[in-house]
């Protein structure tokens, strides 16, 4: 049988020579570029924050935070301002961010992540569609609690889903994570 892989010193050599070619040549720091997945967007730019709230509260609060320190780790170093745009539970920031601002990536959005709950149930203010929007990250969990007097008729989730009339229930509007009990226990008609 023949044997394509002969051993001899010179074709040992020569495997080497390559290696060690190949080797400088990749860690050569004359070749080496700064090489970026996109271009550099946001070089000399201003990133704007949209809070769907007022100054003070909560998510204006997350996103005064990440604005002072995020510019520094976004490629560019973009100048990052807040903008607060309060009104009807954040939907009013969202039909801005929704159908006014151009989508050049400049332009994101703080709000509570209940604002969904707009869309679910069909306000006629909501003039967005939640599903095209990107989501690009939470700095919280929150967990809902519903609780009930203990002097009340229901005393089981089971008593509450099978009421006539809808349980009263309080929450600041649709577009907070306190008002999915409310839509979840609703009887249906």
């Amino acid at each position: 049988m023949l044997n394509p892989f002969k051993s001899s010193r010179v074709q040992a050599f020569k495997v080497l020579g390559l290696l060690i070619f190949s080797g400088l040549e990749l860690l050569n720091p004359l070749n080496l570029e700064r090489v970026f997945a996109q271009a550099n967007i946001y070089q000399g730019k201003t990133l704007k924050v949209i809070v769907g709230s007022a100054p003070g509260g909560g998510y204006d609060q997350w996103a005064r935070l990440m604005a002072q320190y995020i510019g520094k780790h976004i490629p560019g170093h973009p100048t990052v301002i807040v903008q607060n745009m309060p009104g009807a539970g954040g939907v009013v920031a969202a039909n801005y961010l929704y159908n006014l601002v151009k989508p050049d990536g400049l332009t994101v959005m703080a709000f509570n992540p209940a604002l969904y709950f707009e869309q679910l149930v069909a306000r006629p203010e909501t003039k967005f569609d939640w599903t095209k929007f990107s989501w690009i990250g939470s700095p919280e969990k929150n967990d809902a609690v519903h609780f009930i007097r203990s002097d009340s008729l229901y005393k089981t989730i089971e008593d509450l889903r099978n009421i006539k009339e809808p349980a009263k229930c309080g929450s600041s509007g649709p577009s907070t994570a306190h008002y999915f009990p409310r839509l979840r226990l609703t009887p249906k008609r």
